[in-house]
């Protein structure tokens, strides 16, 4: 039981190791980001005992949030 949030795109797969590191940014989007939203989302997640999950499958990429 959690929250889920889905997204199609035409990117490929993220890398999970990579999406909720600080200062990273994503090459696949090549735009201004500096890759701390991610980053911040997962420390408020982990602060309040939740985990987040990266999931890609058949051109959609999902969130979820669930008890720890």
């Amino acid at each position: 039981k959690g929250i889920r949030k889905t997204n199609t795109s035409p990117l490929p797969a993220i890398d999970p190791g990579r999406l909720f590191q600080r200062l990273t940014g994503l090459k696949e989007l090549q735009d201004n980001s500096n890759g701390l939203g991610l980053a911040i989302v997962k420390k408020i997640i982990e602060t309040h005992h939740l985990q987040i999950h990266y999931q890609w499958q058949n051109g959609t990429h999902t969130l979820e949030v669930t008890e720890g």
